[in-house]
């Protein structure tokens, strides 16, 4: 599981930049396979939303006894 951000290059001003937020999964080896989660206003939000993507597939993922 990867979460990654993108600056988006449509807007002109730096005021107005927004960040794009893809999720690649890995579940099949040598795969490519990603998806957009959604753009975002500023860089602290899109930073929370992959922090919560990725923290969210190990507790899904986790199993007691694991190492």
């Amino acid at each position: 599981m990867r979460a990654y951000i993108i600056p988006d290059e449509e807007f002109s001003y730096p005021e107005e930049i927004g960040f794009y937020v893809y999720v690649e999964d890995n579940f099949h080896y040598a795969s490519d396979e990603k998806y957009l989660h959604g753009k975002y206003e500023s860089l602290d939000v899109a930073i929370t939303i992959c922090q919560k993507i990725v923290e969210d597939f190990l507790r899904s993922s986790y199993k007691p006894g694991m190492q």
